[in-house]
């Protein structure tokens, strides 16, 4: 006679929702014992196992950052093995991309209106020195024109391979700490829902920045903490001369 048991009394909960799993399998589909386990726990390990989607936002948030990494790479000037070590964010560094001369802040939306969330204070304070560029991506459903996160992933990964190949590893390190799984199900395709809008980061951009809070009180400033804001860029104009690199922008 075949018995299933557990040691651990820690588990009693999850071993009494396996006992039913089982017994379920034999009272309603007449299964054996063995047969009703080994069915159940294919069922759990399918279920455990199986692979995260990124969200929207994050899978927007991806594709904008992949179509300014396309078009820095896709630079002469620059070359694909410098745009992706240029290619900084989602790690420890506030702003998502650092060149040699300037740093970039990559939003994306799906709204109508072009409002992004901004993280912390110090995503849009540019570091000292360095002017610090914002390009805001709005982008909409496609439908069969437009490109899937999948399809922005594989063109970068195609030129870094023919390019730059040594940076292929640090590309798919990268995309793996933004919980890219190239194995997961990902059919949504998005397009442009209008010319992307490249701004400075200076007086005339709204934001709540480091130096603003920095006119506050000690006292003040220390109880503001895990800062998270939204800006509205509808009807602004374009920087008349934005770096060489954000002058075209399309989805990879």
């Amino acid at each position: 006679m075949a018995r299933i048991r557990s040691v651990d009394p820690s588990l009693a909960r999850d071993f009494h929702d396996l006992l039913c799993a089982v017994a379920h399998r034999i009272v309603e589909h007449h299964h054996s014992l063995e047969e009703a386990f080994a069915e159940t726990v294919r069922a759990w390990s399918a279920l455990l196992n199986r692979r995260r989607v990124l969200d929207t936002e994050k899978r927007i948030g991806l594709i904008g950052e992949l179509a300014v990494l396309h078009a820095i790479g896709a630079l002469p000037g620059i070359g694909w093995a410098d745009a992706v070590t240029a290619w900084v964010g989602g790690s420890a560094e506030e702003h998502d991309f650092a060149l040699p001369a300037y740093d970039i802040e990559v939003k994306t939306t799906a709204l109508e209106q072009r409002r992004h969330v901004i993280h912390g204070a110090g995503q849009l304070t540019p570091k000292p020195h360095r002017p610090l560029w914002l390009v805001s991506l709005q982008v909409t459903r496609g439908g069969a024109s437009g490109r899937s996160l999948a399809d922005c992933v594989t063109a970068v990964r195609d030129q870094v391979r023919t390019h730059a190949p040594q940076q292929l590893v640090v590309l798919d390190d990268h995309l793996a700490g933004y919980g890219w799984d190239p194995a997961a199900t990902d059919e949504e395709r998005w397009s442009l829902r209008s010319a992307p809008l490249v701004l400075p980061v200076d007086a005339r951009l709204p934001r709540i920045d480091d130096p603003l809070l920095d006119g506050m009180s000690p006292t003040l400033r220390a109880r503001i903490d895990n800062l998270s804001y939204r800006i509205d860029l509808t009807g602004l104009p374009p920087a008349p001369q934005p770096p060489a690199p954000l002058i075209v922008l399309r989805l990879p």
